[in-house]
């Protein structure tokens, strides 16, 4: 995939360094200048989003207020979705935003390394098939030298306590990155950026889960044991660590993860497992978590002691010039990750106590490269504190503006940029293809949360003596009529872009198959050749279209494809421009432009929420031509939405008549006018109109319909009562995509008719057979299939049918919703069979 550059900057003043406004209260103020006094760390390490303490992390960063970090292994792109049909690495950029809204709530930090997350993992030695050690051993490596962390907190033990084979990898990286890190002969090429560092202890999480007898164990005084009171209360926050927690946790959206405030004394168990020995109960003990770990810190330390003391509430500019000397001290302090922080975290402290208003506004959410952008700079100030705005940086051009700041008036400048090719808004690590690891080549971009922002200003205010450079991203706003002012990040978009109505395309022998693509200029573009670039074996009809269109038009193209002898199931076409697309040249030089790296905007590749950023995607126009025998049954098919999968436009791309409709509309009258009803992922979880209504659909059953009810979780469904006989979900799966299919029953009609499926029908399939098996299972159920993990008994629960009065029910637990989408074509072939399943014989 295309390359485009992004302006970098290092790990430990990431997520402040383009911090949009700081707008902190007089005691917030209070408690950022404790933690600018505080020079301790901890990182706490675990494999996803949702596995971190969010107790811990909150206590640590204002309780203990030192510098705490989550390195999260993966974004979470293997897990489910609550809240939209996002898989997959779409799903992984919800949970990172869904992550960095946590530790803006809780005042941590966030990293990640490159590992792809590929859903449930029985064993380390699974994980690692995936996940090249090396790798992520590195990355691990990279965040600790680059953060530093005095100690750190693993979250999951390295062994099979942790009950997930990539929990149990976190824990046995953690470990070697302890000694790694220090050790200048491991990843020496990081050494060009930063420092060896060794931390000096390395603690587990330790929970009751695993080890019942901790309580005990800290009453007799075992040693490397240490047991914390998280739950407090903060008076400058004005809530208990508890509350602090359950807000950050309820940011896992996307995982269901709302959580119930607690107060009170709330334990947590760390135990040492490598560093210097402690004592007192106290997990800093011996470590210098003050400025005097610095040769000249004890004057930082008096002066900032000073400062906390002697700090009015009512009136914090007046702690400003204490401030500055701070900040000047910390000038004259060797340079170190630490110290950039530290001044970093001053800057953003000196801004709130003067009230500080700077924000850049653009006329639109969305620019164009090679586009000029109006912005509208605002700067305000609240207070009598004199400053100076001297000048704004944009994109290295500088603009002289020498303003002393009146108080409470606000200044309007205006701006116009014009945007180059070097601003990508697409996240980083989906720039080039990838499998178990993202492809992040440059070094400096790895253990980022995410990119910098598309745009930003530099004000160049002088406060006091000193020059400060102020970054603030560029940002959209506009004005909901019931939520209020709304803020959008700026996105930069490509000249032109490509939308495909269909991820797969089902090719016949012989026979020829259109692709229908639509071309949206947004600019003038004219007679512009596309050209499609196909695999071996497909003819095409066409070398090139050529697409004239002004600038917001959209038009509909098409090329012919059929398939010419033998091909595989999986095979892959893109649509690019191979010629010059010359500009005019008073305004622009000729270049190469291609469109192999963008597709439309919309759909699944802008992910629009309330509670995250909006995110958009730009990747390679491409589509999957499957070559594969499926008999669609001509039946009208109803689809109850669930929590979220793409399972019915899926089915709909091969021929199906499939409607949607909701749990609400649920009626028996409703459900007559279908053959079959499908029922969404998770359903039975999230929706309780749909567990009221389970009463017409067993009679709709008993009527001679046909229900298929997909996978749901064990755990908060509203009714567990969802087949005419008895049987129970619960965890049992097959993580192994490739593990031995059996056909237990061969001669069921699922697995013969319309489509004969046969062992091949299983080979090619992504990530996991299936999840949430059916046990307990009443002798009415006939179980066709068994799939078995390596060192396991076979698993029969994964598709289960009844017969039931004139009609049938099926559960299934197969990955249909990831098989499907995926273009897996023997998932296909084997669903239809469920589809065309009715009250035939065994």
């Amino acid at each position: 995939m295309k390359k485009i550059a992004v302006i970098l900057c290092f790990l430990g003043s990431l997520q402040i360094l383009f911090a949009q406004q700081t707008e902190w209260n007089s005691s917030r103020i209070l408690l950022e200048i404790q933690k600018l006094n505080t020079t301790g760390s901890a990182l706490y390490i675990a494999a996803h989003p949702d596995d971190e303490n969010t107790r811990l992390i909150t206590y640590l960063a204002n309780e203990k207020k030192v510098r705490t970090g989550y390195l999260s292994l993966t974004r979470g792109d293997g897990g489910q979705n609550l809240v939209g049909d996002e898989q997959g690495a779409y799903l992984g950029l919800i949970r990172t935003q869904e992550l960095l809204a946590a530790r803006r709530t809780d005042g941590g930090e966030q990293f990640f390394t490159r590992a792809v997350d590929f859903g449930y993992s029985k064993s380390a030695t699974e994980t690692f098939t995936k996940w090249p050690h090396d790798s992520i051993l590195s990355d691990v490596v990279w965040v600790i030298r680059n953060f530093k962390p005095d100690v750190i907190i693993m979250r999951f033990p390295p062994d099979e306590r942790a009950g997930h084979g990539q929990h149990t990898v976190s824990g046995i990286i953690a470990e070697e990155a302890f000694a790694a890190a220090a050790d200048p002969t491991k990843f020496p090429e990081q050494l060009k950026y930063v420092s060896v560092w060794q931390t000096q202890r390395l603690f587990l999480n330790n929970s009751t889960w695993w080890d019942k007898d901790l309580p005990n164990k800290i009453a007799n005084g075992e040693k490397n044991l240490a047991w914390l009171d998280v739950g407090g209360y903060n008076n400058l926050l004005g809530k208990s660590y508890g509350e602090i927690a359950a807000e950050s946790r309820t940011n896992h959206k996307s995982q269901g993860f709302g959580s119930t405030p607690t107060r009170g004394e709330q334990k947590e168990y760390l135990e040492l497992k490598n560093g210097t020995p402690f004592s007192n109960n106290d997990i800093f003990e011996g470590i210098s978590t003050t400025w005097e770990r610095y040769r000249q810190g004890g004057e930082i330390k008096i002066a900032l002691d000073k400062i906390i003391t002697e700090y009015n509430v009512l009136q914090p500019e007046k702690s400003v010039d204490a401030l500055l000397k701070v900040y000047t001290q910390l000038e004259n302090t060797p340079a170190d990750q630490l110290v950039e922080f530290k001044k970093q975290q001053l800057q953003n402290i000196i801004v709130a106590c003067l009230g500080l208003w700077l924000e850049p506004v653009a006329e639109k959410d969305m620019v164009v490269q090679w586009e000029k952008l109006k912005i509208f700079s605002n700067a305000i100030k609240r207070n009598e504190y004199p400053l100076t705005l001297e000048s704004i940086t944009v994109l290295d051009k500088e603009y002289k503006a020498g303003e002393i700041l009146p108080v409470g008036i606000n200044q309007i400048d205006s701006f116009e940029i014009m945007i180059d090719n070097r601003i990508s808004s697409s996240p980083y690590w989906l720039e080039e293809n990838y499998d178990g690891l993202f492809s992040v080549s440059d070094q400096k971009l790895r253990g980022k949360a995410e990119n910098d922002p598309a745009l930003a200003f530099i004000y160049n205010v002088r406060i006091g003596e000193q020059l400060f450079k102020i970054k603030r991203a560029v940002v959209f706003k506009e004005t909901d009529a019931i939520k209020g002012e709304l803020y959008k990040p700026l996105s930069i978009i490509p000249e032109v872009y490509i939308k495909l109505d269909q991820n797969n395309i089902f090719l016949k022998e012989d026979a020829p198959s259109e692709i229908i693509f639509n071309v949206h200029a947004n600019r003038d573009i004219s007679n512009m050749p596309i050209t499609i670039r196909t695999d071996n074996n497909i003819e095409q009809n066409s070398e090139k279209v050529f697409i004239t269109l002004n600038k917001g038009e959209s038009q509909n193209y098409k090329f012919t494809v059929k398939p010419n002898g033998e091909i595989t199931n999986l095979k892959f076409f893109k649509v690019r421009s191979d010629t010059l697309f010359i500009f005019d040249e008073n305004d622009y030089s000729e270049r190469h432009v291609t469109i192999d790296t963008y597709i439309e905007v919309g759909a699944n590749y802008i992910i629009d929420y309330d509670h995250i950023p909006r995110q958009v995607v730009f990747e390679e126009a491409s589509v999957k031509l499957i070559k594969t025998d499926i008999v669609i049954p001509q039946i009208k098919i109803a689809y109850v939405e669930g929590a979220g999968d793409k399972v019915d436009e899926s089915l709909q791309q091969i021929g199906l008549n499939i409607i949607t409709i909701t749990p609400e509309s649920i009626t028996l009258a409703e459900l007559k006018k279908y053959d079959a009803v499908v029922i969404g992922v998770r359903a039975y979880n999230t929706s309780k109109p749909l567990a009221d209504n389970q009463n017409i659909l067993i009679q709709y059953v008993n009527d001679g319909g046909l229900v298929i009810a997909q996978y749901n979780t064990n755990w908060d469904m509203y009714t567990e009562n969802i087949g005419p006989y008895p049987f129970k979900i619960k965890r049992g799966r097959v993580t192994d995509e490739n593990s031995p299919v059996d056909f237990l029953l061969p001669e069921h009609n699922v697995l013969n008719t319309p489509n004969k499926i046969t062992k091949q029908d299983f080979d090619g399939w992504i990530q996991e057979r299936g999840i949430y098996f059916a046990e307990d299972i009443a002798p009415e159920y006939a179980t066709p299939l068994a799939f078995t993990d390596p060192n396991e008994k076979p698993q029969n629960g994964s598709l289960i049918i009844a017969d039931y009065g004139k009609g049938a029910f099926i559960y299934t637990g197969i990955a249909f919703f990831r098989e499907l989408p995926a273009g897996v074509p023997g998932a296909y072939r084997l669903f239809v069979n469920l589809l065309s399943y009715k009250n035939q014989s065994k």
